[in-house]
């Protein structure tokens, strides 16, 4: 083969020249959405890593930060609920704000317009709601901070989405939908009571409604489904597309993680300590990252057989706690959380790579998930000398004979699932990489960010990136 070609996938996307067997994986690619054809473990047990929580304030005391999320010019945008202000933050931290409505004049005046949640639209513009004042669905151009108003006189639009239809949807009485004309329909619930929303993997839009115990789903065309949760007053909250084809929520009111599949089946997962949850999203490892609010200043991670895999802490600005609040990975890939009651955004960073303990019984965790471009270590607790080798067939690594106590470590660059195996004592295990792909969703004027490696292939090996186009039947090379 004397072309280079660029694989993404479920198995390594690398292959090596000269080899006899081409290790293929793919992406899929439909009209609205993309997703990884990878079926892959989840994690037994939480890898140890070190995460690092870097916090900056708002220039507005009092900001009271809600919604947050990634915008199409690279930066992160928050909406000051209690300032009457959209902050764009460059991913250092530094901030500048646009005023939504009259700002307050000292830190006790009331609120008027109260920003609560964002999201990236369709058209380019980020899209929030007004819960006071104008009751309305706004949007502001990110090149000029031009803000333009939609729907006054709303009851209270507080959830917001993008949707794959081209439009842009909200949690306000009704189910709302917005085109980017600014042209308006409403879709009715049952409860009347409709929270936060988001775009499903199965071409929907799905919704909590806090108040009824429900999860539902609303169609593009309109067509409203809703499912109550197994637990009583479990007061379904933040709701996301999880990475497994299902949609994923919090329960706050019960400390549970709730899981509903697309024809509605509610499978519930505790917390720790029973603490309570507030908005989820899907990390860029590929398991689900919710926030903790009240005083629990922690991020949790869960992964999708809803094993919890451990809390990462903030550190705490009062008596009351941080109240963390909204979560989203940035572009960056890193994740990031607004601290409503701290008047704070954070940053969390993952600064080091999975660990894997080998002992007589194995490896444990025998599965991992990383990163691109992070590193695995790997320790030999014995009693005998170890190996830790490629089992892929690609021959990317092999650690020679390790005596007891003794360490191997290597950085996975490129997305999938890499065996790997002991030629000394037997058993092996699995590390997932996955592809980071920004955003999940969108309409055929959005542009996609698909990442499959952190670096360009070493000398000998290639990539190779097939699409499942909208219609056809087979993968072609992209």
């Amino acid at each position: 083969m004397n072309s280079v070609r660029k694989q993404v996938g479920s198995r390594p996307l690398l292959y090596r020249r000269g080899l006899g067997a081409v290790m293929i994986a793919t992406v899929s690619w439909s009209l609205c959405s993309l997703q990884r054809s990878a079926t892959e473990a989840d994690a037994s047990a939480e890898p140890a890593r070190t995460y690092v929580v870097t916090e900056y304030p708002f220039p507005m005391c009092e900001s009271g930060p809600q919604g947050l999320a990634p915008g199409p010019d690279g930066h992160m945008w928050i909406a000051e609920s209690g300032a009457n202000k959209l902050a764009r933050s460059n991913l250092d931290g530094s901030m500048t704000e646009y005023v939504v409505g009259p700002p307050p004049a000292n830190c006790s005046t009331p609120i008027n317009e109260n920003p609560l949640q964002i999201t990236s639209g369709p058209d380019g513009r980020l899209w929030f709601t007004e819960a006071n004042g104008d009751h309305s669905v706004d949007a502001i151009k990110p090149s000029t901070g031009k803000i333009s108003r939609y729907g006054a006189g709303m009851l209270s639009p507080i959830g917001i989405a993008a949707g794959p239809d081209g439009a842009v949807w909200c949690a306000d009485s009704d189910i709302c939908r917005v085109t980017t004309k600014g042209v308006i329909a409403e879709y009715a619930t049952s409860s009347g009571s409709p929270t936060y929303i988001a775009a499903g993997p199965d071409g929907n839009l799905w919704f909590t409604e806090q108040g009824a115990s429900t999860v539902g789903l609303v169609t593009p065309s309109g067509v409203v489904h809703e499912y109550h949760t197994p637990t009583a007053g479990s007061e379904p909250t933040g709701i996301t597309a999880g990475p497994d084809g299902n949609i994923w929520f919090t329960e706050a009111g019960v400390g549970k993680i709730g899981r509903i599949t697309p024809d509605g089946s509610i499978t519930e997962y505790g917390v720790l300590g029973g603490a309570s949850p507030s908005f989820i999203t899907t990390g860029p490892d590929g398991d689900l990252w919710y926030t903790l609010g009240g005083a629990a200043d922690a991020v949790e991670r869960m992964s999708t057989s809803g094993a919890v895999l451990g809390d990462i802490t903030f550190p705490s600005h009062g008596p009351y706690g941080d109240n963390l609040f909204d979560i989203a990975v940035g572009p960056d890939g890193d994740v990031w959380v607004t601290e409503n009651q701290a008047d704070l955004l954070a940053k969390i960073q993952v600064v080091s790579g999975s660990y894997v303990e080998r002992i007589a019984s194995g490896f444990v965790p025998n599965s991992v998930s990383d990163r691109q471009g992070k590193s695995v270590e790997w320790q030999n607790f014995g009693p005998t000398d170890d190996t830790v080798t490629d089992a892929t067939g690609l021959q990317l690594y092999d650690s020679g004979s390790l005596t007891p106590d003794q360490t191997f470590e290597y950085s996975f660059y490129a997305a999938g699932t890499y065996a790997y195996e002991s030629t000394l004592t037997g058993g092996g295990g699995y590390v997932r990489v996955p592809v980071f792909v920004k955003p999940k969703m969108g309409s055929v004027t959005s542009v996609f960010t698909i990442r499959w490696a952190s670096m360009s292939a070493s000398t000998g090996f290639a990539y190779d990136v097939l699409v499942l186009r909208p219609g056809a039947s087979s993968y072609v090379p992209l």
